[in-house]
């Protein structure tokens, strides 16, 4: 009887060492990022994905600051194929817009801009009228963002523009 109760107690024990342990893991994938000694991501110039440490303070104040540091490696990527993505939206709309430029005070001029994206009907919404100086994607027609939305759909044409 005295040895159940050694290896009950033994058992107990080796629970308790169990239970802080994980409660230890957990806590520390809590922690707040960034901190001094962390790791990040960026994508370089060329478009590799590189692991950089925090040093010092500063790193920490700039990671804030900037859209450019990633805490995975998976976001660091993903954020890559949004860059990569806008880049061929924007492509397509200068092709498709010929040379043409917007006349931002020529209130007679057609044009459209991205406005905002409907989750709830997943729909991009087409500026048509008061296009204005903060506008960064003016289109010629709204023609120009059929086709765009339709080759990438609506949501991505949001998230890589940033209208999301």
């Amino acid at each position: 009887m005295n040895h159940e109760f050694e290896n009950l107690i033994k058992e107990i024990e080796n629970l308790k060492l169990k239970a802080e342990a994980m409660r230890e893991k957990y806590s520390e994938k809590k922690k707040n990022w960034p901190q001094i000694g962390d790791e990040f991501w960026i994508i370089g110039i060329t478009g590799e994905i590189r692991k950089m440490k925090i040093d010092k303070f500063d790193d920490i104040k700039w990671i804030k600051a900037s859209e450019e540091a990633h805490e995975t490696r998976e976001q660091a990527k993903a954020a890559l194929e949004r860059i990569l993505k806008r880049q061929e939206i924007i492509d397509m709309l200068d092709e498709l817009n010929d040379g043409w430029v917007a006349e931002l005070e020529n209130k007679e001029q057609e044009k459209c801009s991205p406005d905002y994206y409907d989750r709830e009907d997943d729909r991009l919404t087409i500026l048509t009228w008061d296009v204005t100086q903060t506008s960064k994607y003016i289109a010629k027609s709204r023609e120009i963002w059929d086709q765009i939305t339709k080759k990438f759909g609506d949501k991505t044409v949001a998230e890589c523009l940033g209208v999301i």
